[in-house]
């Protein structure tokens, strides 16, 4: 075997060993890309709790459901405690959008369970009546998300 076929032999070897190193990196990367996805729906999942823990302390609860209903005899200060739940967990729905957006999450799933609820929320006479007076806080793409949970199950979207 001369040097220069010992060369050779080398240089194949290691151009084999770069495109092994290189498939070995491109699957740690779907990896990380497949637990990125998991950790960003369990993170939203979270925030998405987080943001309904008020309306377990002391009376909040009736406070949600009165203000959901639109219920005229509410105080003033549950009034602002209902507007404040109501920005709380709709800007929740803001940043979820954003990972759906950007496919960090998965439409269909989001529209299955996140969507759904915010739309059961925004349905409400009192929740229609804070979404319309307070459109500026909530982003096009959030609004249009919302209204597909609607139209999801009928055109196999979800």
């Amino acid at each position: 075997m001369t040097i220069e076929t010992i060369y050779f032999l080398a240089e194949i070897t290691a151009a084999i060993s770069v495109v092994i190193s290189l498939l070995f990196v491109a699957y740690q990367l779907r990896q990380g890309n497949k637990q990125a996805t998991v950790n960003i729906a369990l993170d939203l999942a979270a925030a998405g709790d987080r943001s309904f823990d008020p309306i377990y302390q002391g009376d909040n609860i009736s406070v949600r459901t009165r203000g959901l209903a639109s219920d005229p005899d509410m105080t003033e200060t549950e009034k602002a405690m209902f507007d404040l739940f109501m920005a709380r967990v709709m800007l929740n729905g803001v940043q979820a959008t954003y990972a759906v957006t950007h496919g960090l999450w998965q439409r269909g799933e989001a529209l299955r369970s996140l969507y759904a609820l915010y739309r059961q929320i925004a349905d409400r006479p009192g929740g229609k009546a804070w979404v319309a007076a307070n459109e500026h806080m909530l982003s096009n793409q959030f609004r249009e998300l919302i209204e597909a949970v609607d139209t999801s199950e009928e055109n196999g979207d979800a």
